[in-house]
């Protein structure tokens, strides 16, 4: 008896410690409940009856078996429920089967609240590889039995890689896949059922030779993730938005190689292959839109089954898709993960942060250098001084008490002075990022080698280099400030009129600069040792004085007419380069004096 009840505890202490999963180890071996590997791959998660249910193609090397289910309550850890879509029974010559032999991989899944069945969506290919379509599949309950609806292709176009999308704010339901030999990404409206194309069809992205389509949404837009197209081998990541379903898609053009264009979610090292990766799907946990999970496949092409799976949280708080790489990590990481929130507008002596909208890392400094840092307390947190131009700013490092200032082209931090060094103009972008310009010379906030890297340099480069930074709150400083909404269309649309507004500001300042000329003449008397300032219009302005190092030597605020003022100085000048700065209510201008003996 004693021995029968230390095998009972040995096999209960067994099974506690299988199911001891408490996060999530991307690429690595992820045991089920009975400590084998989880045999699902290029699938998708849905919730049911307390449940997640991950469904994916299972397989034995490199045969497929068919569609494996797997189900958890809390994501760490799953429990085999087998083949819910078993290959089984013999090759038809009309092609009409699930067959031995047969494979079924990307699989879909989706629960039709019409007509209350499960629906399966799956990619079909005979042995050869020479016919591919697509499996449709019907249920009354998520772990079947199903039932075969078709096999055909969705609208007459052969596609491999795709998936399904459900919009939850009309309960629409689109097809998104590769086509055209994965020239081109179609997208596809189902009808009611989501058993079939409808004609509300578009090629939404063309030309871009993207595959493994993984869709979600953000209020009023829409996202895909993909991957370039090489076969089993991982490349880089990319991404797109749009308004529209079917129309509108948008990327940017960061990179070209041999697998196309785009701009990579992939922010760390290893990001040039998807952190060795390719898109299966994005899901939300528990519906919500701040908790996005990426689900990937880290293909072995000699054995598909062992190939592993990558799951990495994504973050949206730039405004865009990015995800860190972490060698472990469980969901508490979404609690603090929006905690810098973007502000709606700039406030005059409030307090921000700078993050950078491609690697989604704040602007930080080290004890020599600015820098890119993930959250924490290298990150530079600024008070904005509003100037007389309501685009300017001085920014003053909280730390230190010490301004951010161009020296020479260069990045530093000083003492506060009256330098045109020491201000900033935000442009403001469609997104509601900023690119930072110095207001001397054309140099704005770049980062070295447009890196995305943890500790990547940030520098004063020419506007062909200028970077995109967001201005965020610390919500538990500020908890009541307003949060820009990211993700509406209204809030795009309005930064377009800002932008236009900013634009003609701007123009006007130009104007009046040009006409400085016409309005003041300015020299340099040796002999009375005087700079002599002489305005065809009566106004006041303050005159400044600076040496070539940035040194002030005189400053004075005057009544400037057609009378001349002047700069009374202790004595002479010594020969070289000087910088005179007239500032009126409307401008300001920096003038070059050379003194030459």
């Amino acid at each position: 008896m004693r021995v029968f009840l230390f095998w009972v505890f040995l096999f209960a202490i067994n099974e506690i410690i299988k199911a001891q999963n408490v996060t999530f180890r991307p690429g690595q071996i992820w045991n089920d409940t009975s400590g084998k590997a989880i045999n699902v791959h290029a699938g998708y998660i849905v919730y049911e009856d307390g449940y997640y249910y991950w469904i994916g193609d299972s397989r034995t090397g490199n045969e497929c078996n068919g569609v494996g289910c797997y189900r958890s309550k809390d994501l760490y850890n799953w429990t085999n429920r087998g083949l819910i879509i078993p290959l089984s029974g013999k090759i038809s010559e009309d092609n009409w089967d699930l067959a031995k032999g047969r494979n079924l991989y990307r699989p879909k899944i989706l629960y039709n609240e019409l007509t209350k069945k499960w629906i399966i969506w799956a990619v079909w290919e005979n042995m050869e590889v020479t016919i591919t379509k697509s499996c449709r599949l019907v249920s009354d309950h998520m772990e079947g039995d199903y039932d075969l609806y078709d096999i055909s292709c969705v609208n007459g176009i052969l596609s491999r890689d795709y998936t399904l999308f459900k919009d939850d704010t009309d309960g629409r339901v689109y097809f998104i896949g590769a086509v055209n030999t994965n020239a081109d990404i179609l997208g596809v409206q189902l009808n009611d059922d989501y058993l079939d194309g409808t004609s509300n069809a578009s090629i939404i992205l063309d030309g871009v030779k993207y595959e493994a389509p993984a869709i979600f949404k953000m209020y009023d837009m829409y996202f895909g993730l993909f991957s370039g197209c090489t076969y089993w081998k991982p490349n880089r990541s990319r991404w797109a938005y749009s308004y529209n379903m079917l129309e509108g898609w948008s990327y940017e053009r960061v990179f070209t190689d041999v697998t196309g264009s785009g701009i990579e979610f992939c922010v760390d090292d290893v990001k040039g292959t998807t952190y060795d990766s390719q898109s299966a799907f994005v899901f939300k946990v528990g519906g919500d839109d701040q908790k996005l999970v990426y689900v990937g496949d880290r293909w072995d092409e000699n054995n598909l089954e062992s190939s592993k799976q990558v799951w990495l949280p994504i973050s949206m708080r730039s405004g865009y898709p990015t995800i860190h790489w972490y060698d472990e990590w469980d969901l508490s990481i979404f609690d603090n993960m929006y905690r810098f929130k973007r502000t709606k507008f700039i406030e005059d002596k409030r307090q921000y942060f700078l993050l950078d909208r491609n690697s989604n890392r704040f602007v930080s400094r080290s004890k020599s250098s600015f820098l890119l840092e993930n959250d924490g307390n290298t990150n530079l947190c600024f008070t904005f001084y509003a100037t007389d131009d309501p685009y300017v700013y001085k920014l003053k490092d909280n730390k230190t008490g010490q301004y951010v200032e161009s020296v020479f082209g260069t990045l530093r931090l000083s003492e506060e002075n009256d330098k045109t060094t020491q201000l900033w103009t935000f442009l403001l972008q469609e997104d509601g990022t900023y690119k930072i310009k110095n207001n001397v010379g054309e140099y704005y906030l770049a980062i070295s080698g447009s890196s995305t890297f943890v500790g990547s340099t940030i520098y004063l480069g020419r506007e062909k280099d200028a970077r995109c930074f967001g201005v965020y709150f610390d919500s538990k400083i500020y908890p009541e400030d307003e949060e820009a909404a990211l993700f509406t269309k209204d809030y795009r649309q309005n930064n377009l009129v800002l932008i236009k507004e900013q634009e003609k500001h701007i123009t006007n300042l130009q104007v009046m600069k040009k006409g400085v000329d016409e309005v003041f003449t300015l020299y340099y008397d040796e002999k009375s040792s005087r700079i002599n300032v002489i305005s065809q219009e009566p106004i006041k302005a303050q005159l400044a004085l600076y040496n070539i190092y940035g040194q002030l030597q005189v400053y004075q605020t005057v009544k400037l007419d057609n009378n001349g003022y002047a700069i009374e100085l202790s004595g002479r000048l010594n020969p070289g380069i000087y910088m005179v700065r007239i500032k009126t209510s409307v401008y300001k201008e920096i003038r070059k004096l050379i003194v030459i003996r």
